[in-house]
């Protein structure tokens, strides 16, 4: 049996499971995070501190809140996707 800890999404203060897929030849493997949601959450707290971003830092950890509080990880958070659509001229 696995530890618990190594089950655990890698994001600071998620609870969430990690989640499994399967790979082509049937094995299962862990992703390193719950949901993509957490995997942007680390990449835009990363380049927020190389940056040295004070807002995106202080928006991230409004959103982290938000993410934390989740009870499943089909829950959505608003806010953690960039938006890419264009905007209406």
């Amino acid at each position: 049996m696995q530890n618990p800890a190594y089950t655990v999404c890698r994001r600071n203060g998620c609870t969430l499971p990690r989640a499994r897929r399967i790979q082509p030849d049937g094995q299962s493997r862990l992703n390193s995070h719950c949901t993509q949601a957490c995997v942007v959450w680390d990449q835009r707290a990363k380049r927020a501190l190389q940056a040295g971003d004070a807002d995106e830092a202080n928006e991230l950890l409004r959103l982290a809140v938000k993410l934390d509080a989740r009870t499943h990880p089909g829950q959505t958070v608003v806010g953690i996707f960039a938006d890419t659509r264009r905007k209406a001229a």
